[in-house]
């Protein structure tokens, strides 16, 4: 845990104004931090240096939403492991979702990183346990194929042999049933953490 605040306010403020100088004191500091959490996440080579790419550009553009220095190094660390997760999930590497949420535990427990990122890789791993207890209750895998193997409706449609609105259909009403046995959830989740 770092002792001190890494940028004091003048060059917080400069930062949020997009002075490139500050941006780059930024990069040099959490740089290594991040690449270490997108190779925890099985990214190496380019295409871990690509998401850490990515994770600099989205703090860039999105600064103004962090209110104070100290936001930036959990901010960066949350971004990256997203991105890595997202484009695992793309590449439809089986449980990637739920394995990089266990290895952000992980890496909060060994950095020592504040509570908001150890609570967001719970609720990842919870929400894909939840998925898999969903479809188990609804006897329906359309959610999961949509979701976790990142399939798209139309290629649903034509390997469960349905019209593309039947499918569309479902995801809608499924992710409105999904997201009210979420939200319960991470309610209780949230309540036991604190």
């Amino acid at each position: 845990m770092e002792s001190q605040q890494f940028l004091n306010t003048q060059q917080f403020e400069r930062l949020k104004s997009g002075d490139k100088t500050v941006f780059k004191l930024v990069y040099d500091q959490y740089f290594a931090l991040v690449h270490y959490v997108v190779k925890r996440c099985g990214l190496n080579g380019d295409e871990s240096l690509d998401i850490v790419q990515e994770s600099f550009f989205k703090l860039y553009k999105n600064i103004a939403g962090i209110q104070n220095p100290q936001g930036i190094k959990s901010w960066l660390v949350t971004t990256a492991r997203n991105l890595a997760v997202d484009y695992m999930r793309k590449r439809n590497t089986e449980n990637a979702y739920i394995d990089a949420a266990e290895l952000a535990v992980e890496d909060a427990k060994e950095h020592d990183m504040v509570s908001p990122s150890l609570q967001r890789a719970l609720e990842v791993e919870l929400l894909g346990e939840l998925l898999i207890e969903f479809e188990q209750q609804t006897q329906d895998d359309t959610l999961t194929l949509f979701y976790k193997q990142g399939l798209s409706a139309k290629t649903i449609a034509e390997a469960k042999g349905q019209p593309i609105s039947t499918v569309t259909n479902r995801i809608s009403r499924a992710r409105q049933k999904f997201r009210k046995t979420i939200e319960t959830h991470i309610k209780n989740l949230r309540d036991n953490l604190y």
